[in-house]
């Protein structure tokens, strides 16, 4: 008998699945993936995710028995790096005992603060406490970590936001317009006031010049900063140094947002800036900013949307039963998002590079920019979706009734888990493949059968 995934519900203990929350039970970079399982451990694969820095062809547990100089219980992970050939990754990992990297050097963390690709402490930045983080943070106190290129976004359980960035102070969100501090930086709204009562923040960064990030706070406003910034009401895209109030479509005067997201990437469109999205509890999904490789899902030629619009199932029809988003936000290169409805279809749009939208149907390397569609060999009604995860050149998602997740996209490096290191020939997986991945019990949901790591 077949028994389908479904949610149950813990505490949100330290070290445990939290399965309350919707954001990264799979985080995905270019060529690698971090999940974590059931038991609130972690497994790694693909490109730069071994100990030493090299590929991991099949899921690695994340703990000391196998990267041997780790100390603590892991809490928290992240990714962040750019495009290219090879590792571009580097993965970031919170224990109890403090802040860890390894993978492509500088990808996130500047290399005088994270200096070897295999996995080690970080170096305390300047002002920092001996775990790595903002003067009194404790690791315990860490209750979301983001990380985009050259950039590490933590969010505090008391609300605030930091940022540790590489590439310039106008993603640190504190009021400075100059070369990045490479410190910690708490985000502000103007020069006496911090940013505070933050749920989540996303983001995204491409560049020195294109790069934006997003909070929601409990109340449900919502603030963002950074180089390329759009406020929704009707303003071109500008440069924010302070986290500056949105304008919000008139459905969330009083409402908190489901999920944000933020993509973005340059490598197939060099004018290319910032896309938001906002879901909101009734299934609508709207968007903002750039469009020129369709980022924004609405059927239009336009290149850039200044205010908030809604999403297309298909032209001319909304969607109103959005229930999960996933927006490409870990890599600089190539903007996208994928969707589940309340009835577990999946739709994808943006930019299908290397099939990692699962819409292309031959070629594989660069396929340009696709509106709103269900993937090829998803079939709906069959194929119900629960969790879905962009990455930088990849998509993954979970589905009903089975213990393996569906891959597809650029299979290099380790990156489908399947055991193989390789890159394929074509360069793209072009549909998904559901048979060969691994069995891995993914926080949040019971599968089938027993994980198989």
């Amino acid at each position: 008998m077949m028994v389908a995934l479904i949610l149950y519900f813990v505490p949100d203990v330290v070290g445990q699945c939290n399965v309350n929350s919707q954001y990264d039970k799979i985080v995905s970079g270019y060529h690698c993936s971090i999940a974590q399982k059931t038991d609130g451990s972690f497994a790694a694969w693909g490109s730069g995710m071994s100990k030493t820095g090299s590929d991991l062809g099949s899921p690695t547990a994340l703990d000391s028995t196998v990267y041997t100089n780790m100390t603590g219980t892991p809490l928290k992970v992240a990714i962040g790096g750019a495009t290219g050939g090879g590792s571009q990754d580097q993965a970031i990992l919170l224990t109890t005992s403090g802040l860890w990297a390894w993978g492509k050097t500088g990808a996130v963390l500047k290399s005088t603060i994270a200096s070897s690709s295999s996995f080690a402490r970080i170096t305390s930045p300047t002002g920092a406490n001996s775990y790595g983080l903002p003067t009194g943070v404790l690791p315990a106190n860490v209750s979301e970590l983001f990380a985009t290129w050259q950039t590490l976004v933590i969010v505090t359980t008391d609300g605030n936001v930091w940022v540790l960035t590489q590439t310039n102070q106008y993603i640190e969100g504190n009021g400075g317009t100059s070369t990045a501090s490479n410190q910690w930086k708490q985000v502000k709204i103007n020069s006496s006031t911090n940013l505070t009562n933050v749920s989540v923040v996303r983001g995204q960064a491409s560049s020195s010049t294109v790069n934006a990030f997003m909070a929601v706070t409990t109340t449900g406003l919502v603030y963002t900063w950074g180089n390329s910034v759009y406020l929704g009401d009707g303003t071109a895209v500008q440069s924010k140094s302070y986290a500056t109030q949105m304008t919000l479509p008139s459905e969330f005067t009083g409402a908190v947002p489901k999920m944000i997201a933020i993509t973005g990437g340059i490598s197939d469109s060099a004018n290319a800036r910032s896309t938001y999205y906002l879901l909101a509890v009734s299934g609508k999904l709207y968007s903002l900013g750039d469009n020129r490789l369709k980022q924004l899902g609405n059927f239009s030629s336009a290149l850039t949307q200044a205010t908030w619009v809604q999403a297309q199932k298909t032209s001319g029809n909304n969607f109103t039963d959005v229930n999960f988003i996933s927006a490409q936000e870990s890599s600089s290169g190539y903007p996208g998002i994928a969707v589940i409805t309340t009835g577990g279809d999946l739709y994808t749009w943006g930019d299908d590079n290397s099939g990692l939208l699962g819409r292309a149907t031959g070629g594989g390397v660069a396929q340009g920019g696709w509106d709103p569609g269900i993937p090829n060999n998803f079939v709906s009604g069959t194929d119900r979706a629960v969790s879905c995860e962009m990455g930088g050149h990849t998509l993954v998602f979970l589905k009903v009734g089975s213990s393996k997740f569906c891959y597809v996209g650029h299979k290099t490096n380790g990156s489908m888990g399947d055991g193989d290191v390789t890159s394929t020939s074509p360069s793209a997986t072009l549909t998904f493949d559901c048979s060969n991945t691994p069995s891995i019990s993914i926080c949040g949901y019971v599968p089938v059968s027993p994980s198989s790591v």
